[in-house]
């Protein structure tokens, strides 16, 4: 979250928290993973490990999740043609699927 210095760090983290405990609490399908958190984008936040205990953090090497193989296995077998996708920055995390996931009929917002 380092290379966020527009937004101040602690009031990212409480969004990101905010948006993860929301998943949790309405009960949807929720899939982790991080482009190169041995890199600038660091590892994934522990508060977020610890509130989705029972997943495993996908680590992959592309920013777009659609293009790893065990990121798109992850979010196939939810079975959903909706996704909620967040990511940092969103100007970089968010429009890399998008087209992919409009060919096979799923919508994200």
């Amino acid at each position: 979250m380092q290379f966020l210095s527009a937004v101040d760090p602690m009031q990212l983290k409480h969004n990101i928290l905010c948006h993860a405990k929301t998943v949790k609490a309405l009960d949807i399908p929720a899939v982790m993973g991080t482009s190169w958190p041995q890199g600038p984008n660091g590892p994934t936040m522990p508060e977020l490990k610890a509130l989705f205990h029972e997943l495993d953090v996908i680590d992959r090497p592309f920013v777009n999740f659609w293009n790893d193989a065990e990121s798109k296995a992850a979010i196939e077998a939810t079975g959903r043609k909706k996704l909620v996708i967040s990511g940092l920055p969103p100007r970089f995390a968010l429009p890399f699927p998008h087209f992919p996931l409009c060919v096979k009929a799923i919508r994200f917002m």
